[in-house]
């Protein structure tokens, strides 16, 4: 519930360039991850006092399994990323290890399953992943259009190749890991792999061509425009 509470629309990168406020404030990195953590967690102790209570007092490691579980979410950082696979192979790698402790399996197991949460579009029916990505694509388009990102037309089909084949599909087989029953989730990466290939630089090529067309209308809003 409190992943991306709050999110600007862009990515850290360009709120350090910008050198925005709250990237000024959580200067050590992951700055929109620890920024909606801290809203999503202010909230559900200000507004749900009882619950929360009930919560912190149930489960001690409650803020320490949240809190790592929503500062995992920050994709593009390469450091953050090496560290959750780190973590994952290091506690996973064999379960009858009785030195990994079961806080720290939970954790690296929570950090997982909302990563693939994040992206979960990437491993579901070939039209989900499509609305999406189109989504996702009209958002950096927007930025890009009121100067608040790169030209996302550059290389977005080869790019999304690259995330499936060295992001979604790794993380999918450590995730059917935690899964002692059979869970198509590398099947469901691959169909939609394979599609794209055939079908995705067609699909993009007409996407971008229809944004363009659009892009001094109404139907994109822009903080400028």
């Amino acid at each position: 519930l409190i992943h991306d509470v709050k999110h600007f629309g862009v990515n850290n990168s360009q709120l350090q360039l910008e050198q925005h406020a709250v990237w000024q404030i959580y200067d050590n990195g992951s700055c929109q991850e620890r920024y909606s953590m801290h809203c999503g967690l202010s909230i559900f102790i200000e507004e749900f006092p009882e619950l929360s209570r009930e919560f912190l007092q149930g489960c001690p490691m409650f803020l320490r399994l949240v809190s790592s579980a929503v500062l995992a979410t920050d994709i593009s950082s390469s450091e953050v990323q090496r560290k959750v696979k780190e973590k994952f192979e290091a506690v996973m790698a064999d379960e009858s290890d009785s030195s990994k402790s079961k806080c720290e399996r939970t954790e690296a197991a929570l950090e997982h399953i909302l990563l693939l949460a994040d992206v979960g579009h990437c491993s579901q029916k070939y039209d989900t992943f499509l609305r999406w990505n189109r989504a996702f694509y009209e958002e950096c388009f927007v930025n890009y259009l009121n100067e608040r990102g790169i030209d996302p037309r550059n290389g977005w089909y080869e790019g999304q190749i690259r995330f499936l084949e060295k992001y979604v599909m790794p993380l999918a087989t450590r995730c059917e890991s935690l899964m002692h029953l059979s869970c198509p989730l590398t099947t469901g990466v691959q169909s939609i792999l394979g599609r794209w290939r055939l079908e995705g630089a067609e699909w993009t090529e007409q996407m971008i061509e229809e944004l363009w067309r659009k892009k001094d209308s109404t139907e994109i809003i822009c903080s400028d425009g």
